[in-house]
C-alpha cells in the first residue's frame, strides 16, 4: 500500500473510533439517567406509601381512644344498673322480712282471733235462739192460744233456730280453713317470698363482682388498644425523621 492511501485511511479509522467511543458514552449514560429516574420515582412512592400509613396510624389511634371512651361509658352506665338493681335487691329483702314478721306478729293472731269470735258469735247466737224457742213451747203449753199464731210464731222461732245452727256450721268450716289452710298457706308464701328475695339480693352481689371484674378487663383492653396505637404512630413518625435525614445526606 501507498503511503499516500495510508495516510488517507487514519483518520478514518481514528473518526470510526471517536463515534463508537461516543455511541458507548450514551449507550452508559442512558440506563444510569433510566435507573436514577426510577430511583427518584421509588423514593416518591415510599414517601407516599410511609405517609399513608402513618394516617392509617393516626385514624386507627382516633378509633382506639374513641373506643375506650365508649367502654367507660358503658362501664359506668353497667355499674349504675347494677346498683339500681342491687338496692331494689336490698328494699324487696327488707319488705319480705316485714311482711313476714307482721304476719306472724300480728295477722296471724288477728285472723284466727277474727274466726274465733266469729265462731262464738254463732254459737251465742244457737244457744239464745234455741232457748227463746223453748221457751215459747213451754210457753204454750201452759197458755191458750189461737192455734195459727202458737204455729206461726213457733215456726219462726224453728227457722230462726234452723238458720242459727246453719251458721253456727258455716263458721265452723270457716274457722277450719282459715286456721288449717289459708293462714299456714299465707305463711309458706311470705316464708317463699322472703327466701326468694335473699337469693336475689346473693345474686345480684356476686353478678356486681363478676361485673367489676368484666369492667376491669373491657378497659384495660381498651387502654392497651390505645398505647398500642401511639406507639405504632410514634414509630412510624421516628421512621420518618430517619428516612427524612438519611435523604438529607
Amino acid at each position: 500500500m501507498k503511503l499516500r492511501d495510508l495516510a488517507c485511511l487514519i483518520p478514518l479509522v481514528l473518526l470510526a473510533a471517536s463515534c463508537n467511543t461516543l455511541k458507548s458514552d450514551t449507550a452508559d449514560k442512558e440506563p444510569a439517567a433510566a435507573k436514577a429516574e426510577q430511583a427518584d420515582k421509588d423514593g416518591k412512592e415510599d414517601k407516599e406509601s410511609q405517609a399513608d400509613k402513618q394516617r392509617k396510624a393516626e385514624r386507627e389511634l382516633e378509633y382506639a381512644r374513641v373506643e375506650l371512651k365508649i367502654a367507660r361509658q358503658e362501664c359506668q352506665a353497667a355499674e349504675r344498673k347494677h346498683k339500681d338493681e342491687i338496692e331494689a335487691a336490698e328494699f324487696d329483702l327488707v319488705k319480705a322480712r316485714e311482711e313476714l314478721d307482721q304476719f306472724q306478729k300480728v295477722a296471724k293472731g288477728l285472723e284466727l282471733d277474727k274466726v274465733k269470735l266469729s265462731l262464738e258469735r254463732s254459737v251465742q247466737n244457737v244457744d239464745e235462739t234455741k232457748a227463746e224457742l223453748e221457751e215459747l213451747l213451754s210457753m204454750y203449753k201452759k197458755e191458750e192460744f189461737a192455734s195459727a199464731t202458737k204455729e206461726l210464731v213457733l215456726m219462726r222461732g224453728r227457722k230462726r233456730l234452723e238458720f242459727a245452727n246453719r251458721a253456727l256450721e258455716q263458721d265452723k268450716i270457716e274457722a277450719s280453713t282459715t286456721r288449717d289452710f289459708e293462714l299456714p298457706r299465707k305463711q309458706r308464701d311470705l316464708e317463699m317470698a322472703l327466701k326468694k328475695s335473699e337469693n336475689s339480693l346473693r345474686e345480684a352481689r356476686a353478678e356486681q363482682v363478676k361485673l367489676a371484674d368484666e369492667n376491669e378487663l373491657k378497659l384495660k383492653k381498651a387502654e392497651r388498644a390505645v398505647d398500642d396505637a401511639e406507639r405504632e404512630l410514634a414509630k412510624l413518625k421516628a421512621d420518618a425523621m430517619k428516612d427524612a435525614k438519611a435523604a438529607k445526606k
